[in-house]
């Protein structure tokens, strides 16, 4: 009897971080071409102006969906709220701030406060 998963070895079973991104012409090419085929059942031959349309449009949709994805599976792994709870505390000219910057203004104002 196989051993139970846990919740990391399942979230990797459907994670999306193998999946290649359009990098290139020729991947759009390629995936294009799959939406084509497989997903409209279309040929080159009898396909329309919407058939290309919407083969183009399901291309962009796996990018996307495929970037957020990754972006949520990020957020899950490193929780991003310690900085968002930073930016609240100490005023909206923090925002715009990258994580170095924030280090370095905690750094300063602890000294400060003495804490």
């Amino acid at each position: 009897m196989a051993k139970p998963l846990t919740d990391s070895e399942k979230r990797k079973q459907i994670s999306v971080r193998g999946l290649a991104g359009l990098g290139d012409v020729a991947e759009v090419w390629k995936s294009f071409n799959r939406h084509l085929h497989f997903t409209l059942v279309k040929d080159r031959n009898v396909a329309t102006p919407s058939d290309y349309f919407f083969a183009l449009a399901h291309t962009v949709r796996d990018h996307l969906v495929g970037r957020w994805i990754r972006t949520q599976q990020h957020y899950y792994e490193r929780d991003p709220k310690p900085y968002r709870k930073f930016t609240r505390k100490f005023g909206p000219d923090y925002e715009n701030c990258t994580r170095q910057d924030l280090r370095r203004r905690l750094i300063r104002s602890s000294r400060e406060t003495g804490s």
